[in-house]
Parts: structure tokens; C-alpha cells; sequence
């Protein structure tokens, strides 16, 4: 587990790590298709890139979506250069084994091939069965500083040692 802090700054111009993560929060919009719309969840999920990498079978998305998706994506692994490059190591060389490595038109550069977007959510505690994925999970607030009141809470996880 790794915690690093994204300064709003980070990017340039429209590839902006912060203000391009928001217009595709925005652009998503309410309605996700990553979870069923009865499992009692508030806010939204949104699936892009791959759906199943060995079948190289992706989520439908207008070319509105995948236009802001490549400009989170840029600055993303731009920022995972610089702080978690371990990490987009384990992205990258999972990709290449399933050969989908940069194959996607809207990440081009990656950091990996596929994205889950949140906007708003709050889910139930639940497993995700055999997801081997190697995963990296950024917040943003649309207005930095401003948001109160919430948790992200990793039940099954350990941190240095701890037991809970």
C-alpha cells in the first residue's frame, strides 16, 4: 500500500492531472456501467479501456469519453513516472503478458488498459473475486480542500505489519 499526494498543479495546460480528472467525472455523468443498479450503491462507476484484455474486447465509449480519458491518462502516467514507478512497472508488464500494452487508442500511453472512474460513490463492503490487477487509486476534489466527511476503508488490508 502506498499513499502519495497529487498537487493540483501537476500536468500542463489541458493535461492537467486534476482539472482533466474532473471534466471526465463530469462528462460520465450518473449513470455507470461497472456496477448493477441494484446493489445499493450511491454515485456512480464507470468501466473504460478493456473489458476482458485476453479477448482485447472493450468498454463502448463515444469519442467525447475517450478523447478526456486520454487526457487523464497522459498526465497520470506522466505523475507515475515520477512517484510510483514501481508501479507502473507492474502495470505496464501485466499489460505486455496479455499483450494490450498501449493498444488502446484513448491511452495510448497508458499507465494501464483500463480505468474505473467513481463519481460520488458510496458502495457496500464486497471482494472483488479474482481481480489480479495491479491497481493505483487517485481522489479528486473538484474543489481542493473542500470536501468533508468521507472515509476510504480497506478492512482486508494490512499496513506494516498491522493486524487490522
Amino acid at each position: 500500500l502506498m499513499i502519495r499526494l497529487v498537487s493540483p498543479d501537476d500536468g500542463l495546460g489541458k493535461d492537467n492531472l486534476l482539472r482533466a480528472g474532473i471534466a471526465l467525472g463530469r462528462a460520465l455523468g450518473n449513470r455507470g456501467n461497472a456496477r448493477g443498479s441494484k446493489v445499493g450503491d450511491i454515485g456512480s462507476m464507470h468501466a473504460l479501456g478493456y473489458r476482458c484484455a485476453l479477448k482485447r474486447e472493450p468498454y463502448v465509449m463515444d469519442e467525447t469519453i475517450c478523447d478526456l480519458v486520454e487526457h487523464v491518462s497522459r498526465p497520470m502516467r506522466d505523475w507515475m513516472e515520477d512517484h510510483m514507478q514501481e508501479a507502473l512497472k507492474d502495470m505496464i508488464a501485466a499489460d505486455r503478458r496479455t499483450n494490450v500494452a498501449y493498444t488502446l487508442s484513448c491511452m495510448p500511453t497508458g499507465p494501464g488498459s483500463r480505468m474505473m472512474v467513481s463519481v460520488n460513490l458510496a458502495n457496500a463492503a464486497h471482494l472483488d473475486v479474482d481481480d489480479t490487477s495491479v491497481s493505483v487509486a487517485m481522489w479528486l476534489e473538484e474543489r481542493p480542500g473542500v470536501a468533508t466527511n468521507w472515509y476510504f476503508i480497506l478492512p482486508n488490508v494490512a499496513y506494516q505489519g498491522s493486524t487490522g
